[in-house]
C-alpha cells in the first residue's frame, strides 16, 4: 500500500512539471469564432487557461455550459474545434412546462393542462388569475378555443364550484376571485340536483366569437383542467428581497444571493430547465446594475484547482478562479411555515366595524403586490355572501403584524369573517365567526321551513325568493286586529339558504329579526344563562314571539312543516328525571352548556349540562341526550352557593352575596364538589356585571366602599381557590369554570386600576387592615402594588415617572433587605423598571426571575394606533396593569399538555384592549429541569390552551442559565412552557425522544469501547508472534 502511495506522488509531481515550469515562451491563444444558428459565437483569452463564449452562451450539451482550455505551450484552443449548442427553450414566456399561446402585440397566455382525465380538482388551478371564457376577451377566447382543438379537448373543468343545487357558483381560485358568485345567465343548469361544479365545453363555433356554452356537471365526471394565467407569472410574497417564484409555487423563491446568505445555489442545469422566467426573476427583481455577475456553476481541473462560472442579467458569462473574493451566486430558498399565518377576528362595541389581526401577512398569498391578501365575507340571501370592505390601517416593515379594518356592509343582523390563502401550498387560513350588525333592532330567528313539492306552493316558492318574504308580511299586516299578531314587530325577512331535502321536500332557513311593543310584555323580567358575557336574556319575550311566528307560519301554507329556533339562544326545555319528576334545561347561548332549573347533580360531584349547539344559519337547539338524568343528594355547601347564584339580592346587593359565598367556601374549603366551583364562578360574573353596569352608583363614595370590598374578597376567593384539591379543579374545566373565573380576575383588576380609589390612602389602610393582602401605593411613581398570598397585582401609569414595567428577583443571601413578599413569593422582591430600560442589561443581572416592560415607542404608538382604529373607551394615557400567578392551576388545559417552566405574568392595558403596534420584551428564567436543553417557547393563554402566534422566542445563550428572551404582541397572560412529554402511572416524567437519544449515545458509546479494544488486541497479538 505505501509503495503504491509513493508512485502515485511521484507521477502527479511529473504530470505538474509541464505546468510548472517558467517557460519564457509562453504563447497566447488568438480569438477564435465558432457559427452557430443565432450567430457567432467568440471565443476570447483573458489570462486564464479557461474561457466561455463571450457573447452568447455556448453548450456542450442540453444543459452544460462548453468550456474550452488554452494551451499556451502551442497557443492552440483545446478542443480545437467545437460543435456549439445553443439552448432553445420551449417557450419564451411560460414556464416550459406550461404552454404558451402568443400573438402579435398580445400579453402571452399561459396554459396549464392535466394530463389525464379526471375528477374536479379544486388545488389544480390555484395561482390562476383567469377563468376561460369569462375573464378573457373574444380575440383571446378564439385564440384558446383555437389551441383546445388542436389538443383534441372537447370540454373541461372551470374552477368554479356550488355546495348545494339551490346556492350559487361561486370562484374557487384564491385571490382577489375568491368566492365571487359566477353570472347565472351564463350557465345552462339542468334540473339534476348533484351537479354542483361547471364545465367549458369547446365549441369550433367560438372561433368565430359565438356564444361559449358552460353547462353543470357532476363534480365526479373524468374531464380535463385547464388553467390559465396572464400577465402576472412571478410573485415575490414571502421572498426575501430580490427574489421572486412562480405563481403557482409561491414557496419556492429563486434570485441572486448578494449579501452571502446560506442558500441553496442553482445549477447551470437547472437555471437553463428554468431559464426563460428566472430570466424575469433576475431582469425584474434585481436592483443591481447589470454589469454585476452572479455564479452560475463551477468546474475542476486535473488538478482539482476550482473555478467558477460568472454570468450577467444579460448571460454573458466567464471563468474566474476560485482565490477571489466572495461572489454573489444565483439562489434557491424554500419558504417552509416556521411562523405560520394567524388571523384573529375581534368585535368592537364603540364604532360600527371589526378588527382583523394578521400574523405573519408577509406569507399570505396575492395575485398583485398590492393586494391585501385578506377577503372577508357576510351572508346576503340565499346562500349568496357579501364582501365586507377591508382597509389595512396599521402594518410593522416586517409584516409580521397587521392591523385592518373591516366594515360592517349588511343592514341585517348577520355574521362575518374572513379567508385568506398562505403560499405554504395554498392553505386556507379562516377567522372565527363573528356576528355584528350596525343597529340592534331585536331578536334573530331561525325558521326551517319544509315546503312540499307536490302541491303548488313548492312551485311558486321556488320561482324567487320574494315568495316567502311577501307572505309572511302580508299575513302580518293582514291580522292587525288581532291582538297577538299586533304585538309583534316584524324588522326584516330574508331567506339564508335552500336545501332540498328529498325529491318532495324543499327546506327554506329563513332568517327574522323580531322584537314586541313594550307594551304587550314586561320587560323588566329577565335571566342570565349561566356563561351570560353581555345582556339580559328576556326569556318571557322570546317565548312569545317565537309562538306568535309559529303561528304565522302555519297560517301560510297548511301543507308545510316548520320549527323555529333562536339564532343565538337554546330555549328552556322541560324533561323528566329517572323518578318521574319534572325538570327544565335553562336558557343557554349557543356554544355553552346549559344547567337544569332545578339543582341536579351527578356522583362525581358536576352539575348535569346540556350542550347548546348549532350555528348562525341554522339557529341554536340542544343537543341530544345519550343517557338518562338521575339527580343524586347535594351537599348543604352547594344548595347554599346554587340558592346565592339564583337569588334576587344578586341584583340588588351583589357584593353582600360575594361575601356570603366567600364564607362558605371558607368553611368548607376541604369538601368543595366541581359544583361548588361552577356555582361561585357564576356569582362572580353576575357581580362584576351588575356593579359595573350600575348607572347611579358611577363616581360615588359608596361605590369605592363596594369596589374596596369586592376587591378584597375577590383576592380571598382566589387564594381559596388555588388551595382546593387539583382534581376538584381539573373536573371543574369541563364546565369552563377556570375560564370564567380567571376572566372574572382579569376584568375585575382592570376595573380597579381604572378608578381613583386606588390612590387613596384610606383604601390602602382598609385593605391593610381587613386582609392578610398587603397593599402599597407608591404614589410619587405613579405605582400601587397589591400583594398576596398567590397573586401580585401591579397597577402603573407610565406618564408620571415614566415606568411602565416591573422585575422580579430572587432574594440574595447578602443580608440587603427588600420588600417582603408573601406565600410562594416568600424568596423574591420586585424592582420597575422605566420604558426605556435596557433588556441587554437586564438579562445579565443575577437572581432575575422574571421582568415585562412596554418600551417607549410602544407607548407612543399605542396611542397613535387606538385613536386610529376609534376603539379606546379610555383616551387619558394608558395604564398598565401586571398581574404575576404563583401557579398554573386555573390555567387547565383542554388540548394536550405542556408543562409550565416559569411564572405566569398577564400583561393588560384597560380602555385599550388587546391590539398593540409593536412588540414588547418579556424576558422569564426557565424552571430548573431535567429537560432544560429542550427547546420551549414563550405562549400566551387562550383560554383552553396555551398559544405561540405572534411570539418570537430567543433563548439567551451569553447568559446560559435559562433565562429566555421573548418579543410578544397580544395582551395576555404569558409563560414558557414546554411542549409534550410522556408521564408513567408513578407521575415519573419521563421524555420519549430524549430516551431515544441516549439508548443511542449508550449503543454508540458501547461499539467504540469494543472497537478500540479490538484494535488494542489486533496490536499485541502482533507484537508477541513478531517477538
Amino acid at each position: 500500500m505505501l509503495i503504491n502511495s509513493i508512485f502515485k506522488l511521484i507521477f502527479m509531481c511529473l504530470s505538474a512539471l509541464p505546468i510548472c515550469s517558467k517557460n519564457h515562451s509562453r504563447l497566447k491563444c488568438h480569438d477564435d469564432f465558432t457559427d452557430t444558428t443565432t450567430g457567432l459565437v467568440n471565443w476570447e483569452y483573458k489570462d486564464l487557461s479557461y474561457a466561455i463564449s463571450k457573447d452568447l452562451v455556448c453548450l456542450k450539451n442540453k444543459n452544460q455550459i462548453l468550456i474550452r482550455m488554452c494551451d499556451t505551450n502551442t497557443g492552440l484552443w483545446i478542443p480545437e474545434s467545437v460543435d456549439c449548442k445553443m439552448k432553445i427553450n420551449k417557450n419564451t414566456y411560460c414556464p416550459d412546462e406550461l404552454f404558451e399561446l402568443r400573438w402579435l402585440r398580445k400579453v402571452p397566455l399561459c396554459i396549464k393542462i392535466s394530463t389525464t382525465l379526471q375528477a374536479y380538482n379544486e388545488q389544480f388551478c390555484y395561482g390562476s388569475n383567469i377563468i376561460m371564457p369569462i375573464d378573457l376577451t373574444s380575440s383571446e377566447i378564439s385564440k384558446v378555443t383555437q389551441f383546445l382543438i388542436t389538443k383534441k379537448i372537447k370540454d373541461y373543468w372551470l374552477p368554479v364550484k356550488r355546495n348545494n343545487a339551490f346556492m350559487p357558483f361561486e370562484v374557487r381560485l384564491p385571490g382577489k376571485s375568491w368566492r365571487k358568485v359566477v353570472n347565472k345567465n351564463l350557465i345552462q343548469v339542468k334540473n339534476n340536483s348533484d351537479e354542483h361544479c361547471l364545465k367549458h365545453i369547446v365549441n369550433k363555433q367560438s372561433t368565430n366569437n359565438s356564444k361559449n356554452v358552460i353547462v353543470s356537471v357532476e363534480c365526479n365526471t373524468l374531464l380535463s383542467t385547464v388553467c390559465i394565467f396572464k400577465s402576472q407569472l412571478i410573485s415575490i410574497v414571502g421572498c426575501p428581497n430580490g427574489f421572486g417564484a412562480l405563481i403557482y409555487r409561491p414557496n419556492e423563491c429563486y434570485g441572486i444571493d448578494w449579501k452571502k446568505n446560506n442558500y441553496d445555489h442553482v445549477s447551470a442545469k437547472e437555471y437553463f430547465e428554468k431559464r426563460n422566467w428566472l430570466r424575469m426573476i433576475v431582469a425584474i427583481q434585481s436592483k443591481y446594475k447589470n454589469q454585476n455577475f452572479f455564479k452560475i456553476d463551477y468546474f475542476l481541473d486535473n488538478f482539482g484547482e476550482k473555478y467558477y462560472i460568472l454570468m450577467n442579467p444579460y448571460e454573458r458569462v466567464k471563468v474566474v478562479s476560485k482565490d477571489i473574493f466572495w461572489i454573489p451566486a444565483l439562489s434557491k430558498l424554500i419558504i417552509k411555515s416556521t411562523n405560520s399565518v394567524e388571523m384573529v377576528l375581534q368585535s368592537n362595541e364603540n364604532i360600527k366595524t371589526l378588527t382583523l389581526l394578521v400574523y405573519n401577512r408577509n406569507y399570505l398569498w396575492v395575485n398583485k403586490e398590492t393586494d391585501i391578501g385578506v377577503k372577508c365575507f357576510t351572508y346576503s340571501k340565499l346562500g349568496f355572501l357579501k364582501n365586507a370592505k377591508v382597509n389595512l390601517i396599521w402594518e410593522n416593515k416586517e409584516k409580521t403584524y397587521s392591523v385592518i379594518q373591516v366594515k360592517l356592509v349588511s343592514s341585517f343582523r348577520s355574521e362575518y369573517w374572513c379567508e385568506g390563502h398562505t403560499i405554504f401550498d395554498f392553505q386556507k387560513v379562516s377567522t372565527r365567526r363573528i356576528i355584528a350588525v350596525k343597529n340592534n333592532l331585536g331578536y334573530g330567528f331561525v325558521i326551517r321551513w319544509n315546503v312540499s313539492c307536490i302541491h303548488h306552493v313548492c312551485n311558486s316558492l321556488s320561482d324567487g325568493s320574494q315568495a316567502i318574504i311577501k307572505k309572511l308580511r302580508s299575513l302580518k299586516n293582514s291580522k292587525r286586529k288581532n291582538g297577538i299578531f299586533n304585538d309583534l314587530i316584524v324588522h326584516n325577512v330574508r331567506i339564508m339558504n335552500r336545501e332540498r331535502a328529498s325529491n318532495v321536500f324543499i327546506v327554506n332557513w329563513i332568517h327574522v329579526t323580531t322584537s314586541l311593543k313594550i307594551s304587550s310584555v314586561n320587560n323588566s323580567v329577565g335571566e342570565m344563562t349561566e356563561n351570560d358575557k353581555s345582556e339580559q336574556i328576556n326569556t318571557v319575550a322570546l317565548k312569545r314571539m317565537k309562538n306568535i311566528l309559529k303561528k304565522l307560519v302555519l297560517d301560510i301554507s297548511k301543507n308545510t312543516t316548520s320549527v323555529i329556533r333562536s339564532t343565538d339562544y337554546c330555549f328552556p326545555q322541560r324533561f323528566l328525571l329517572i323518578n318521574d319528576k319534572q325538570n327544565q334545561w335553562n336558557i343557554a347561548r349557543r356554544g355553552d352548556l346549559g344547567t337544569t332549573k332545578r339543582l341536579c347533580i351527578q356522583k362525581n360531584g358536576m352539575p348535569y349540562t346540556r350542550l347548546c349547539q348549532g350555528d348562525f344559519l341554522h339557529g341554536a337547539y340542544w343537543k341530544d341526550l345519550i343517557t338518562p338524568v338521575f339527580c343524586e343528594s347535594t351537599p348543604n355547601s352547594t344548595n347554599i352557593l346554587y340558592k346565592l347564584k339564583k337569588s334576587s339580592i344578586l341584583k340588588s346587593s351583589p357584593e353582600k352575596v360575594l361575601r356570603k359565598a366567600k364564607n362558605i367556601i371558607t368553611e368548607n374549603i376541604n369538601d368543595l364538589i366541581p359544583a361548588d366551583i361552577f356555582f361561585v364562578s357564576n356569582i362572580i360574573q353576575n357581580t362584576l356585571k351588575t356593579i359595573s353596569s350600575n348607572v347611579l352608583l358611577q363616581e360615588t363614595y359608596k361605590l369605592t366602599n363596594i369596589w374596596r370590598n369586592l376587591f378584597l374578597d375577590l383576592i380571598d376567593i382566589y387564594n381559596l381557590i388555588i388551595s382546593i384539591d387539583l382534581q376538584v379543579i381539573k373536573m371543574s374545566t369541563k364546565l369552563n369554570t377556570t375560564n370564567k373565573l380567571l376572566e372574572s380576575f382579569e376584568h375585575a383588576f382592570d376595573t380597579i386600576s381604572t378608578m381613583s380609589l386606588l390612590n387613596k390612602n384610606d383604601f390602602g389602610e382598609a385593605l391593610g387592615s381587613e386582609s392578610e393582602n398587603e397593599f402599597i401605593d407608591y404614589e410619587d411613581i405613579g405605582v400601587s402594588v397589591q400583594i398576596s398570598q398567590n397573586i401580585l397585582y401591579f397597577s402603573i401609569n407610565p406618564s408620571l415617572a415614566n415606568v411602565s414595567g416591573i422585575a422580579l428577583f430572587l432574594n440574595n443571601k447578602t443580608g440587603e433587605t427588600h420588600q417582603k413578599l408573601k406565600g410562594l413569593f416568600i424568596n423574591e422582591h420586585y424592582r420597575f423598571l422605566q420604558s426605556n430600560h435596557d433588556i441587554n442589561d437586564l438579562v445579565k443581572e443575577p437572581n432575575l426571575q422574571l421582568s415585562v416592560y412596554l418600551p417607549t415607542d410602544l407607548l407612543i404608538n399605542l396611542k397613535a394606533l387606538s385613536d386610529l382604529l376609534a376603539s379606546s373607551t379610555n383616551r387619558s394615557d394608558p395604564n398598565i396593569v401586571i398581574k404575576v400567578y404563583s401557579t398554573d392551576k386555573l390555567f387547565q388545559q383542554t388540548t394536550g399538555l405542556k408543562t409550565l417552566l416559569s411564572r405566569i405574568v398577564s400583561v393588560s392595558l384597560p380602555g385599550y384592549g388587546s391590539i398593540l403596534p409593536l412588540h414588547f420584551p418579556l424576558i422569564i428564567r426557565r424552571m430548573f429541569s431535567y429537560e432544560l436543553n429542550k427547546s420551549g417557547s414563550c405562549q400566551y393563554w387562550k383560554y383552553g390552551d396555551w398559544a405561540s402566534d405572534g411570539i418570537i422566542t430567543l433563548n439567551h445563550s451569553d447568559t446560559r442559565e435559562g433565562i429566555v428572551l421573548c418579543f410578544v404582541s397580544h395582551l395576555a397572560p404569558y409563560a414558557y412552557l414546554l411542549e409534550h412529554n410522556i408521564f408513567t402511572e408513578k407521575g415519573t416524567e419521563i421524555n420519549e425522544k430524549t430516551l431515544c437519544e441516549d439508548i443511542t449515545d449508550v449503543t454508540i458509546i458501547a461499539c467504540c469501547l469494543l472497537t478500540l479494544m479490538g484494535i488494542c488486541s489486533s496490536f499485541v497479538i502482533s507484537r508477541s508472534l513478531k517477538h
